[in-house]
C-alpha cells in the first residue's frame, strides 16, 4: 500500500522515476486499480457532501442502502471512465500513431495518474459568496490527472508532445464527461 501510494505521489509530482517501475512490473497493475478505486471512493463522499456544514440536516441519499449503491455505481463508472481512457489512448498512440506500446501498460499509466483525482471529494464544498471553492478543486483535480498522464504518456509512448497531447486528451473528455453525468445524476 505504502508503495502503491508513494509511486502515485511521484507520478502526480511529475517525477519520472516511477515510469520504470510501471513499465517493467506488470504487477503496477494492481497499483493502479486502488489509486482509481480510492478516487471513486472520494468522489462518492464529495458527491454525498460530506463537507457541507448541513451534513447532518439535508441529505440527497436517504439511507445506507441508498448510499452502497451510489458508491457500487460510482466505483464502477470511475474504472470505466479509466477503461475507457486506456482504450483512447491505446487506439490514438499505439495503433494510430505507431508507438507499440500495449493496452496493459496503457492502463497502469494512466490509473497511477488518477491520484490528484482526490480532490473531488470536495465537489461539494460550501461555496463563498464570492469563490466556489468545490468546483475549483474539481477542476484543478482534473487538470492535474491530465497533466500527469500526459507526461507519462510521452515516456512510455515515446512520440512527440503533439501526438502525446492528441492521444491522451479525447479520452480525458470523455473520462471527464462520466465525471460530469454522475455529478447531475447524483446532485
Amino acid at each position: 500500500m505504502r508503495n502503491m501510494l508513494k509511486q502515485a505521489f511521484n507520478v502526480a509530482l511529475l517525477k519520472s522515476s516511477p515510469t520504470e517501475r510501471i513499465v517493467n512490473d506488470p504487477d503496477s497493475i494492481l497499483h493502479s486499480t486502488g489509486i482509481v478505486l480510492l478516487v471513486g471512493i472520494s468522489f462518492t463522499l464529495g458527491l454525498s457532501g460530506i463537507f457541507n456544514p448541513t451534513y447532518t440536516e439535508g441529505q440527497s441519499w436517504d439511507g445506507l442502502s441508498e448510499r452502497l449503491i451510489a458508491l457500487w455505481i460510482i466505483i464502477i463508472t470511475t474504472l470505466v471512465g479509466w477503461i475507457l481512457w486506456s482504450g483512447s489512448v491505446y487506439l490514438f498512440a499505439s495503433k494510430f500513431l505507431g508507438s507499440g506500446a500495449h493496452f496493459k501498460l496503457i492502463m497502469r499509466s494512466l490509473g497511477i495518474c488518477y491520484l490528484p483525482g482526490i480532490l473531488l471529494v470536495f465537489i461539494k464544498n460550501p461555496y463563498n459568496e464570492n469563490l466556489p471553492v468545490g468546483p475549483i478543486l474539481f477542476g484543478i483535480g482534473m487538470l492535474w490527472i491530465l497533466v500527469s498522464a500526459i507526461k507519462i504518456n510521452l515516456k512510455i509512448q515515446d512520440i512527440d508532445w503533439i501526438g502525446g497531447v492528441l492521444s491522451i486528451v479525447p479520452g480525458w473528455f470523455l473520462a471527464g464527461l462520466i465525471f460530469n453525468l454522475l455529478m447531475s445524476w447524483f446532485t
